[in-house]
């Protein structure tokens, strides 16, 4: 089966995902994390944990087609003390209006 891109345990997460032709891992703390936005379209994904201490953590990765499937597993298995909340790209007028 291999490993396995995403996971959640009693006390970390971790991602291995893929970004162009590399893998980029990241590996947390939950306790560590406020939140969980998940921004952008499934072609280009970036995961940003914010964090309750320091700057947030950025993870961008191209999942293609299992990009729902991840999604999904986020949404549902991020303890409930950590918020998920998707956030869409801004239209080029928002952009510019910084919306």
């Amino acid at each position: 089966m291999g490993r396995p891109l995403v996971r959640i345990n009693e006390t970390t997460i971790f991602l291995a995902l893929p970004e162009n032709l590399t893998q980029r891992q990241v590996e947390l703390q939950l306790v560590d994390i406020k939140a969980l936005v998940i921004q952008g379209e499934a072609s280009q994904r970036t995961f940003v944990f914010e964090r309750h201490e320091g700057g947030p953590i950025k993870a961008k990765a191209c999942l293609g087609r299992l990009d729902t499937r991840i999604v999904d597993f986020l949404r549902q298995k991020m303890p409930a003390a950590v918020t998920v909340r998707m956030q869409r790209p801004s239209s080029l007028f928002g952009f510019i209006r910084g919306d």
